[in-house]
């Protein structure tokens, strides 16, 4: 027995065990998550993946090969959505593909009403802060209890108008820009 397995189902060393026969459809995954890092998956493999996986037993926390794509599995489950530790995968059964490392960019507006008051008189700098320290703070801390090394690149932007006519110096470097 691998030991992968036997740490999921927590055998210990030279126990005995009743192994038991039984009908495909009665142990048959529904949806199977597995997480990958550090490569590339294309749809083409993703499906040549899955095709390779029909007909075959897994289990939780297994470590698949399959050409060069690398996987773990991180959960099964059934029909009902009750996760599982093990079971068959058939032609029916949904492969999702989670990746643990992935390059986001973040693009966030900054417009002169994020540091102005609103009409309740709450200064609205406070949704920039929100932006910044508790929405990526949480997703850091999604990423860090999920194991995932993602990069994040956060961009500021804005939009700028102004008369053309006040600057009359840059009107070229304007017009060149547009």
């Amino acid at each position: 027995m691998e030991y992968d397995m036997s740490k999921v189902f927590e055998f210990q060393s030279n126990e005995e065990v009743v192994v038991e026969v039984v009908q495909e459809s009665s142990c048959e995954i529904h949806m199977v998550e597995v997480t990958c890092a550090d490569q590339y998956v294309s749809r083409g493999d993703m499906w040549r993946f899955k095709d390779n996986l029909v007909g075959t037993c897994t289990y939780k926390k297994k470590h698949m090969d399959f050409s060069w794509i690398h996987v773990q599995v991180a959960s099964l489950y059934d029909e009902s959505g009750e996760e599982m530790l093990s079971g068959y995968i058939s032609e029916n059964t949904h492969v999702t593909y989670r990746s643990l490392s992935s390059y986001t960019q973040l693009f966030i507006q900054i417009g002169k009403e994020m540091w102005e008051n609103d009409y309740e008189g709450t200064e609205n700098w406070e949704n920039f802060e929100k932006v910044v320290y508790q929405f990526v703070k949480t997703l850091f801390d999604k990423w860090e209890a999920s194991k995932a090394n993602h990069d994040l690149q956060i961009i500021f932007f804005t939009r700028l108008f102004f008369e053309i006519n006040k600057y009359p110096e840059y009107k070229e470097e304007v017009i060149q820009v547009c």
